[in-house]
């Protein structure tokens, strides 16, 4: 389950949601390892990186585990 910060209305049929970094650097690893996506793997690390000390670590390891990508988690 993707964590929602909030919503924003963009016009009077469409929203658009921004999701938790947390679950973007989720995403990411799994682009990673399923897809073979260096893209992928850059914003992850670059992500992880960037918000240290600001993201929920124990909730990333959960997705991740959760994922099937702990691995490469562990590996960046």
């Amino acid at each position: 389950m993707v964590r929602v910060l909030g919503a924003k209305q963009v016009d009077e049929m469409r929203r658009a949601f921004e999701e938790a970094p947390e679950d973007l650097i989720v995403k990411s690893l799994a682009g990673w390892k399923f897809w073979n996506s260096e893209e992928d793997r850059d914003k992850a690390i670059l992500l992880l990186r960037a918000l240290r000390g600001r993201v929920d670590l124990e909730y990333i390891r959960r997705r991740a585990k959760e994922e099937g990508v702990l691995d490469v988690l562990e590996e960046a």
